[in-house]
């Protein structure tokens, strides 16, 4: 498997992203990494389908699946380009209606199906908190209480039964609920 300890990165980019992805590359390179691109090139034709971001995609999630590399890089630019284009609304907590806060709660939700990136959940919301514009302090609340909420499903439900099949004992989940408790402790103390 090629490692980032070993710097080897994976790269793949739409027509919309590739400019970005030249950029960072680049930048890569000149700092010793070495870089595999999948996607779009400077010679590249636009109306090549297999060059369309989700099929890009796939070829780097199938890369990094297989063990060929152990991390990747997917610059998507169509998300911005159409951000771009939206007219801007600014809202914050006074002006945020319910339906608003439903839509969040949506994007937010959507990270939570199985098999559904999260990263690209991210991708979403960050597209809508640039529709909402200021979002504010009830913004912010939905948004950690989601977070945390899905961090403990990931650490309960994934991370300790993986730790735990891995080390044969409860020492994972002792050390999560310290590290918790610790956590708290420092917040309220």
């Amino acid at each position: 498997m090629k490692t980032i300890k070993d710097k080897y990165l994976v790269v793949g980019a739409d027509f919309a992203g590739f400019p970005l992805k030249e950029a960072v590359v680049e930048h890569l390179e000149k700092k010793g990494w070495k870089v595999t691109d999948v996607g779009v090139r400077a010679d590249s034709d636009p109306n090549d389908t297999d060059l369309m971001f989700h099929r890009v995609g796939l070829r780097v999630g199938a890369m990094i699946s297989e063990g060929e590399f152990e991390r990747a890089l997917l610059f998507c630019g169509t998300l911005l380009f159409i951000s771009d284009r939206l007219p801007r609304r600014n809202k914050n907590e006074k002006t945020m209606t319910v339906k608003d806060a439903l839509i969040i709660g949506a994007f937010q939700a959507i990270a939570t199906v199985p098999g559904v990136s999260r990263s690209g959940a991210t991708i979403l919301g960050a597209l809508l908190g640039y529709l909402l514009g200021e979002i504010g302090p009830l913004g912010l609340t939905l948004s950690l209480g989601f977070a945390s909420g899905a961090m403990l499903y990931v650490v309960f439900g994934e991370i300790l039964p993986q730790s735990i099949l891995m080390y044969h004992s409860k020492l994972p989940a002792f050390s999560t609920i310290v590290g918790i408790l610790v956590g708290l402790l420092i917040i309220f103390a």
